[in-house]
């Protein structure tokens, strides 16, 4: 627990500091140890660590012997393993070195478009902490790529944007479903249209539309490779309900929509559209095939450079702080959740090094 609770704590102070007047030199400072924070805690962990950990630790281990694989991987990840298998067979070097690659990249692209550089990296701990940095490393490096090509798409560089996204997509397919997200500029959700969106997606919620996606599953370009992914995911029931994530989403979606008649920048409005498509297709996708709600997490983490802005045009520090309060506490909760839940607990707590 301890690990944590200190990584959370930094990650607060982090926060509060750069609402403060503390010069940008040191700000700098603090980014850089909060990224040798993350790298530590993330890399370091033991191979028991994560609850997708074991099942990479085998493959690299079938890899290495040369035996047939046990699971379906992305070209891009068994030429990862096989490269680094060239200098070493040590899979916790492997845990560690992956674990740079994929939190530097966030930690590289996220001062280029974000107004505020702590923010955006404290929303995105808070949901994907444990769930993909210390457990799905090829989706974790597909979100670091979803990381950069936000910026491509700020810049309107389409061709650099679908190079990324296609480079991502190599260790994680899902990433391609974050490709709409660079025509989203133009995308303007007025109050009716949000309604309508959360009003439907609550609808979808309970219903199971599962039947009619795996017919258009079958209509999709490679719909052959992705159906084989899909099914390998699947364990038993394919509907994951409500969980502690759902509630917030919608409030923070309600948030940055009232914020959206404030902040007066075209690319929040772009970042908003993202979210709230996002959150739609996440209750959607929860009461049909529960897995393919991995295909939203590029969109909703969005949230933490819609919190940024706001943070950043509001021009009372009264309301910073309320909002840094409110998202503080959120973080706690929700990694708190994340490690203490029952099925989570054995990997997670104790926090192990392979040191």
């Amino acid at each position: 627990m301890i690990p944590y609770i200190a990584y959370i704590t930094f990650i607060i102070f982090c926060c509060f500091c750069e609402i403060s007047t503390m010069p940008a030199s040191l700000k700098r400072v603090l980014y850089a140890v909060f990224l040798v924070a993350t790298v530590a805690l993330v890399g370091f962990r033991d191979s028991s660590m994560g609850f997708d950990t074991i099942t990479y630790e085998k493959s690299f281990g079938e890899l290495l012997e040369n035996k047939p694989l046990s699971d379906n991987f992305e070209i891009g990840y068994l030429v990862l393993v096989e490269f680094f298998q060239l200098f070493s067979s040590n899979f916790n070097l492997f845990l560690f070195l992956v674990a740079a690659a994929s939190v530097g990249i966030k930690f590289y692209a996220v001062p280029r478009y974000s107004p505020l550089i702590f923010i955006p990296l404290a929303y995105y701990m808070a949901y994907y902490l444990t769930e993909y940095e210390m457990s799905a490393i090829r989706q974790s490096l597909a979100i670091a790529f979803g990381f950069l090509a936000i910026y491509y798409a700020k810049t309107r560089k389409l061709p650099v944007f679908i190079a990324v996204i296609l480079i991502g997509s190599m260790f994680h397919v899902s990433l391609l479903f974050f490709f709409p997200f660079y025509f989203l500029n133009r995308v303007r959700i007025n109050i009716t249209h949000f309604a309508i969106l959360i009003a439907s997606s609550a609808v979808l919620f309970v219903v199971d539309l599962s039947s009619i996606i795996w017919k258009v599953i079958g209509f999709i370009p490679a719909g052959s490779i992705v159906a084989v992914k899909v099914t390998a995911y699947l364990e038993g029931n394919t509907q994951t309900g409500l969980t502690l994530g759902h509630l917030p989403y919608l409030l923070f979606a309600s948030f940055f929509f009232y914020y959206g008649r404030v902040v007066k920048d075209e690319f929040f409005q772009h970042l908003l559209a993202a979210f709230i498509i996002g959150l739609f297709f996440s209750f959607f996708f929860s009461s049909t095939l529960g897995v393919l709600n991995r295909l939203t997490y590029y969109y909703l983490m969005t949230g933490g450079f819609l919190f940024a802005y706001i943070i950043h045009y509001s021009r009372h520090n009264i309301n910073k702080i309320a909002y840094l309060l409110m998202l503080s506490a959120f973080m706690i909760l929700k990694i708190m959740e994340s490690i203490l839940a029952g099925e989570a607990r054995p990997h997670y707590i104790p926090y192990q090094t392979f040191f």
